[in-house]
C-alpha cells in the first residue's frame, strides 16, 4: 500500500546510491608518438602507430631502421632525425609476426577511477647489448644478429602524453606525488637543461606543478677497478635505474637530494645459473646482485623519494597535463614515472 507524504518531504531525501563526497574520477587522453623528426621539425611525429618503423629516410625505409643509432633529442646535441616509436605487443606486418614478449601491449596503467597513472618505458637494446656482452645473460647472445634483436627491443625516443579532466561539486585540496625510476648514466649536462634523459612534466589547469630527470647517478670505475675493459672515471652500470629527481616550478629540486630506490634482492644471472658478476672486467668484480626486474619496477621507489605538492581548487572542470620523454634510445630499461591525485 502506498502512503502519501508531502512534497517537502520528497525533496529532502538524500539518494544514497550517489555519494558526493566520494573523490572524482579523473579521465584520461593518452597518446604515444611515432616517427621521424627532422632537424628541429617535430610536425610528422604523431600519435599514429606505425609499427613496423620503416620510414627513416637515411636507410631507405628498412623495417625497424636497423642503422637508426639511438640518438638525443635535445637543445645542443640533437641528432639530425630523432627517431620517437613504442613496440607494444608487436604486429603483423604483410602477412609476416612480429609477436613481442618483451614488452607490454600497454605501456599506460590507470588505477583507482584514474586518480593514479603511470608510464612504464620498453626495454631498449643498448641495454640487452651491454649485459649480453659483459655478462652474458642472454644464453642465445652468438646466435642472434643485433639487428634481429632490434625487431624486440626498444631504440627509439620514447615520448607520450596524458591529459586527465576531473570535475568538482565544490572547493577541494589536491595533493598531487610524483615518482618514478630513471636511467643512471652519467652526465654533465647543467639541470636545467632541456638534454637530460627520461623527462617528465606535469601541469594543472596550464600552470606548471613539477619536473622530473634520470637520477644519472652510475657509481664510477675507479682506479683500483679499471682494467683494459673499464677505464677509471667510466660508467659502472649506466644501465640500471634509481629514483628520479624532481623539481618544483622554481627549478628546486624536491625532494633534495633523492634518495636510492629500495634493495628488493634482486639479482642478474648469467647462462651458468649464477649471479652475475663483472669478474672477468673489473678488478675485484661487481656482484649484479641488486637491480630492478622492470615487471615490478613500481615497487622499487619510495616514500621518500617522491615529489609532494598540494593545491586549492574550486568547484568545477579542472585539467591534468603530463608529458613523458626518454629523450634518446638506450638505457630505458625498468625506467617509468607515476603520479597519484587524491582531494581532501
Amino acid at each position: 500500500m502506498g502512503v502519501n507524504f508531502p512534497t517537502a518531504f520528497w525533496k529532502n531525501q538524500q539518494d544514497n546510491r550517489v555519494d558526493e563526497s566520494a573523490p572524482p574520477t579523473i579521465t584520461w587522453d593518452l597518446n604515444l608518438y611515432y616517427g621521424l623528426g627532422l632537424e628541429d621539425d617535430l610536425s610528422d611525429v604523431t600519435s599514429t602507430r606505425n609499427f613496423y618503423f620503416d620510414d627513416y629516410i637515411e636507410n631507405g625505409g628498412t623495417a625497424f631502421n636497423p642503422e637508426y643509432n639511438s640518438e638525443i633529442l635535445g637543445t645542443t646535441t640533437s641528432s639530425p632525425a630523432p627517431y620517437f616509436g613504442w613496440y607494444l605487443q608487436g604486429g603483423n606486418v604483410g602477412g609476416v609476426e612480429y609477436f613481442n614478449t618483451v614488452h607490454r601491449s600497454n605501456p599506460w596503467i590507470t588505477e583507482e577511477q584514474g586518480r593514479k597513472i603511470d608510464l612504464l618505458f620498453e626495454a631498449d637494446i643498448t641495454t640487452w647489448e651491454w649485459l649480453s656482452e659483459y655478462l652474458y645473460v642472454d644464453p642465445d647472445i652468438d646466435t642472434p644478429e643485433l639487428s634481429i634483436k632490434k625487431q624486440s627491443y626498444n631504440h627509439f625516443i620514447q615520448s607520450g602524453r596524458a591529459v586527465g579532466t576531473f570535475t568538482l561539486t565544490s572547493s577541494s585540496t589536491l595533493t598531487i606525488k610524483c615518482s618514478g625510476l630513471g636511467e643512471r648514466h652519467t652526465t654533465t649536462t647543467p639541470l636545467n637543461s632541456l638534454d637530460h634523459w627520461d623527462q617528465m612534466q606535469l601541469y594543472l589547469n596550464g600552470a606548471a606543478i613539477c619536473s622530473g630527470i634520470a637520477p644519472s647517478n652510475s657509481p664510477l670505475v675507479s682506479a683500483a677497478q679499471s682494467t683494459p675493459s673499464f677505464s677509471e672515471g667510466s660508467d659502472l652500470i649506466p644501465w640500471d635505474v634509481d629514483q628520479c629527481k624532481f623539481f618544483n616550478p622554481a627549478g628546486a629540486q624536491s625532494p633534495n637530494p633523492n634518495p636510492s630506490r629500495q634493495d628488493l634482492n634482486t639479482s642478474l644471472y648469467d647462462d651458468l645459473g649464477n649471479v652475475a658478476n663483472y669478474s672477468s672486467d673489473i678488478a675485484g668484480g661487481y656482484a649484479l646482485d641488486n637491480v630492478v626486474e622492470q615487471s615490478t619496477r613500481r615497487k622499487y621507489t619510495t616514500i621518500g623519494g617522491q615529489f609532494s605538492t598540494t593545491q586549492s581548487l574550486s568547484a568545477g572542470t579542472h585539467t591534468i597535463t603530463m608529458f613523458f620523454n626518454t629523450n634518446d634510445g638506450i638505457y630505458q630499461s625498468g625506467a617509468f614515472y607515476g603520479a597519484t591525485f587524491s582531494f581532501s
